[in-house]
Parts: structure tokens; C-alpha cells; sequence
């Protein structure tokens, strides 16, 4: 065998519709009819299709995406918009969210494209976005949006609702651009926290949100301030902190904390890796958990099993979320009579007990 002729028979070669076509003995329509699952006035009879899906599967067959897309208009692609790549894989919030995408996505017979928010700044938004619809590259998007307020991305997000493409939020929406939205309860999540540290005694409970700027920990914060005022307690200024994710941070709170003329009988953490440090720092310190201070959570990341004591926690349900986002947009993607309405949809969170919250000292003596 020649060299070229060697070369010609490694190259790995992709089964065309062709192929099947006549490995199964029949025309290109009649494997598109069956392959495509496409509407035609012309039966197939079942031992025909079962002998193209046998064609298929010996030839290891795969669609054509791109020429499915211009014939259908559509690419069954998803894309998905973080405001950051880094943070969407670093965080393990965004990359549960994301793995509950990932799964729907599968289970809907999509793919997704993920896209980096900073990156399509640095290029003309308007361009970019514009580009992307066009092309009909994506179906749908879904924006993971920041905690913090992002005036550009709100920009972008206006741009995709002005050219009609369909979206949904994850998190939460911009305060300039409505639009569907898919989010935890925060106020019930604080709800059953607060209420589970009452029922241990906790009356001085410390609060440190995860920054002053943090839609999230406004909405807890309010939601925990309310909770108290239902049970006649009122919430002191200096109980509550705000940790920016400074490196120093966490230390000077816990320093500030200790410092207290009478210590909390607990610490409620916005979340989870402020609730470990916190921890850490309070046992670098000698002081026991729960025994002398309880120390509670917000979130359930992967990390919340890594103390000791083990950090009690109200577990957001993300994948979940995740799976919701993917789930609205293939169905309005398969009724398009239908329109996605500016809702608001909320998962309810749950509380993990575990052993870094026991009774208050006074109630246990």
C-alpha cells in the first residue's frame, strides 16, 4: 500500500447520510425521514426505520449540527453568560449551577457554549451580541448574573431582549432590565436558620455578610432583621459585619467579634467559606463550637463537610436551579406561540443540620 493510500485509509472519516443510506438500501429522504424524526406525508415501515437505525449505529452516524441548523434554524445550542470564566469554574455555586445546565442540557438533546462576560466587554458589546444572534450560533441564553451590580452586563442583557432573543436569569436580574428569573429564597432560607438558632436559646446572634454591595446579602440581611423583629429582638449595629473578601478579612471580624464586651452565642454567616474561616479562626483561638459559640452557614458547598465541628448549613438547592433555567427555555423553544413571561421563580432552600450549632450557653446551663 502506497504511502498516500496509507494516509488515506488513518484518515478518521465521519459517516455522512449517504453512508447510511446505502448501507440500509434506501434514498437519503427516507434516512432523513427516520434520523430527523421529521413530519412526511411518507410511512416508513418499522422494519425499514429498524434497519436505518441499525445502518446508524454500525456506522456510528452523527447529524450534521451546522446543516441541521440552517435547515431547521436552529443549532440546539445553549449558550450560557457568566461575568466571569474564572469565577463560573472557581465558585463552587456558579459550577454546581452550571453542572445542573450541563445535565438538563443533555437530558433536552442540547449542548451549551459558555461566554465570557469581561472578554465580550473588551470587544464592541453591541457587535458581539449582535453577532451571536444572527448567527443563530445559540437557541437561548442563560446569564449567570454578578451579586454585585453590573451596568454592562445589564447593557448586553437589554440588547438580547431588544433583538428577541430568548433568556432567562439565574440568580437574579438586573435592576435595569426585567426579565425571567430563577433564584433561592432568601428570605425563607434566613427564616429557617434564624429560627433553628432561636430554638437552641441563640438571642445575641452575630451576622457577617458576604459585602456591602452583595444583592444577596442585602435581601439576607433584611430577611434576618425581620425574622428577630417577629420574636421581639431587636438586631444591634455592632453584631452585624460585612466581609469585602479582603485577606484580612475574616481576621479582623472574628478579632472584632471576640473583642465584644459579652461574646455571641452564635454567628450566622452569609456563606459557606466565611462560615469555615470563621471556624478556624475561632478555634485558632481556643474558643469551642458549639460549646461556647455556634457557628452557622449559607449554601451547602462541597467544602461545608471539611471542619470540625462539621458546619450546620441552609443548603441552596443550585443544580436545581441550574436545570430549571435549561427546562424554560427548551420549552418555549418548542412552542413558540408561547412567551416567556418577566417571572420570578423561587426554589426553596433547606437546612442541614450538622455539629457546629448546639444550644446557647445560658440555656444549656
Amino acid at each position: 500500500m502506497s504511502p498516500a493510500e496509507e494516509g488515506k485509509k488513518a484518515h478518521w472519516h465521519s459517516a455522512t447520510i449517504t453512508d447510511v443510506a446505502e448501507l440500509a438500501g434506501v434514498s437519503k429522504a427516507t434516512v432523513s425521514i427516520v434520523l430527523n424524526s421529521k413530519p412526511s406525508p411518507i410511512k416508513v415501515s418499522e422494519t425499514t426505520r429498524q434497519r436505518i437505525l441499525n445502518a446508524a449505529k454500525e456506522l456510528s452516524y452523527s447529524p450534521n449540527r451546522l446543516a441541521r441548523a440552517f435547515s431547521t434554524r436552529r443549532s440546539n445550542v445553549l449558550g450560557v453568560v457568566a461575568s466571569s470564566a474564572h469565577h463560573l469554574f472557581a465558585s463552587d455555586y456558579s459550577a454546581r449551577v452550571l453542572k445542573g445546565i450541563a445535565q438538563a442540557a443533555h437530558e433536552h438533546h442540547y449542548n451549551i457554549m459558555i461566554f465570557d462576560d469581561e472578554i465580550i466587554a473588551l470587544a464592541d458589546s453591541k457587535e458581539s451580541y449582535v453577532s451571536l444572534i444572527s448567527c443563530r450560533h445559540v437557541d437561548g441564553i442563560i446569564l449567570i448574573s454578578p451579586d454585585k451590580r453590573n451596568p454592562a452586563m445589564a447593557m448586553r442583557a437589554k440588547e438580547l431582549k431588544d433583538r428577541g432573543m430568548p433568556f432567562v436569569f439565574v440568580w437574579r436580574h438586573p435592576i435595569e432590565v426585567q426579565g425571567t428569573t430563577i433564584r433561592v429564597d432568601n428570605l425563607h432560607g434566613v427564616r429557617i436558620a434564624t429560627e433553628y438558632l432561636l430554638s437552641l436559646g441563640h438571642k445575641d446572634i452575630a451576622v457577617i455578610t458576604h459585602g456591602k454591595e452583595s444583592q444577596s446579602s442585602r435581601e439576607r440581611l433584611e430577611a434576618f432583621e425581620k425574622v428577630l423583629y417577629e420574636h421581639q429582638i431587636v438586631l444591634r449595629p455592632e453584631l452585624v459585619f460585612h466581609d469585602e473578601f479582603h485577606p484580612a478579612d475574616d481576621h479582623e471580624i472574628v478579632d472584632k467579634i471576640t473583642s465584644l464586651p459579652q461574646l455571641p452565642t452564635a454567628i450566622f454567616a452569609f456563606y459557606d467559606p466565611i462560615a469555615i474561616n470563621v471556624i478556624n479562626l475561632l478555634d485558632d483561638r481556643g474558643i469551642r463550637i458549639p460549646e461556647q459559640i455556634s457557628v452557622m452557614g449559607f449554601g451547602d458547598l462541597y467544602t461545608a463537610n471539611y471542619p470540625r465541628p462539621i458546619l450546620t448549613t441552609v443548603k441552596e438547592p443550585v443544580e436545581q436551579i441550574g436545570h430549571r433555567a435549561v427546562s424554560m427555555l427548551v420549552d418555549h423553544l418548542q412552542h413558540q406561540q408561547s412567551v416567556l413571561a418577566e417571572e420570578e421563580i423561587t426554589f426553596d432552600p433547606s437546612l442541614v443540620i450538622r455539629s457546629s450549632c448546639g444550644p446557647a450557653p445560658l440555656a444549656a446551663s
